[in-house]
């Protein structure tokens, strides 16, 4: 089952601890593409 991190497009990195770790950049980087085609579809809409 994929966390809603995942089905975001979140990934993860195994640390050398054995801990997974988020790959935020990545997080924040595909919500901002979210928001831009929000933007997008609002003003076509308009």
């Amino acid at each position: 089952m994929k966390s809603t991190f995942e089905k975001m497009g979140g990934t993860y990195t195994l640390g050398a601890d054995g801990i997974y770790y988020p790959n935020l950049v990545s997080a924040v980087s595909n919500i901002q593409n979210v928001a831009e085609e929000i933007v997008l579809k609002e003003l076509v809409d308009i």
